[in-house]
């Protein structure tokens, strides 16, 4: 056999670095809904919600880029995950957050979470996940004050101590109606500002197939039917817990067969119930999905059928 000539071997070296990752249609879906959340965060809490959105995408972006050139890997102009967890901890934070804050758990997230484990497709838990939390236990107080809708923030760093006094220490179904909630117009994350705006987006996820449909329906099945059920907190409280349910295990390993992807997702959602009745956490999706991260890789010794991208498209 012929070896291949220079040309060809110059043209497929071309190719490989043309082409697209795998998983970049969902990341660029995925992206687009982190936008939507963004955009609704800039209407309500104005260019301060803007700024911390570009923040920690940006301090995402130079913190994998660093990453990878330690390592000797090559970047890929194509890979979007980077952005997808620098917006996903932006919609979790309060737009009033100090940009020191952002950046710090958006470098925690790739450093920590996502490269230690091998990088892109390796992570063992959801780095946006780890960075949030890194953020809210190191930072209490700058992480659950939220700004009240249409309330002037400026672009510093830091909002003045006037402000933080009169911020919110978190939302409940208790202090507000349910079309507040529903609307938005209650002191929330930058990125979930509205029950109507987080379930538009959770189904638009669903429906481009962004997150595989068998572990987000019992997933939320589960959350939700407990709050139903048992629960004291009413639908469009739980807003933020479905964005971090729909969004935040993206990130993390997910389970190759399909009955092990119900499965995992069952598990995920009676987690979120345990963290939720156990604890004060602000969001208990956040914590449970790392936690589950070690079922997930259970679930994949369950007998079932491989998951294959066209049956999750039929599901």
């Amino acid at each position: 056999m012929k070896n291949k000539s220079p040309k060809m071997l110059e043209a497929a070296l071309n190719r490989e670095k043309t082409k697209l990752p795998e998983g970049f249609g969902a990341e660029s879906s995925l992206t687009a809904v982190l936008l939507v959340h963004c955009a609704m965060g800039v209407y309500y809490y104005g260019p301060r919600a803007a700024a911390v959105a570009a923040v920690c995408a940006a301090s995402c972006l130079g913190a994998d880029i660093v990453c990878l050139i330690l390592r000797k890997k090559r970047l890929r102009i194509h890979d979007l995950s980077t952005i997808v967890t620098g917006l996903a901890i932006a919609c979790l934070l309060p737009a009033s957050v100090p940009y020191t804050i952002a950046a710090g758990a958006c470098v925690f997230a790739v450093c920590i979470a996502k490269h230690p484990f091998g990088g892109r497709g390796c992570e063992i838990i959801c780095p946006a996940a780890a960075g949030y939390i890194f953020a809210e236990l190191s930072f209490y107080r700058q992480t659950h004050f939220y700004p009240k809708p249409f309330e002037p923030l400026g672009l510093a760093n830091t909002v003045t101590e006037q402000l933080y006094r009169a911020f919110s220490g978190g939302v409940s179904g208790g202090e507000f109606s349910e079309l507040e909630l529903l609307v938005g117009s209650t002191p929330a994350p930058l990125g979930c500002t509205g029950a109507v705006t987080v379930m538009v987006c959770g189904a638009a996820v669903i429906f481009m197939g962004a997150y595989p449909r068998s572990v987000l329906i019992p997933e939320a099945a589960v959350f939700l039917g407990y709050i139903l059920l048992f629960g004291n907190k009413s639908l469009a409280a739980c807003a933020v817990d479905i964005f971090a349910v729909a969004v935040l295990s993206c990130g993390g390993h997910i389970p190759e067969k399909i009955s092990g992807r119900i499965i995992f997702g069952i598990i995920s959602g009676i987690l979120i119930i345990i963290v939720s009745e156990i604890s004060s956490l602000r969001f208990p999706a956040v914590y449970s999905c790392v936690i589950a991260a070690p079922f997930a890789f259970l679930a994949d010794n369950i007998v079932g059928r491989p998951a294959a991208a066209q049956s999750e498209k039929t599901q």
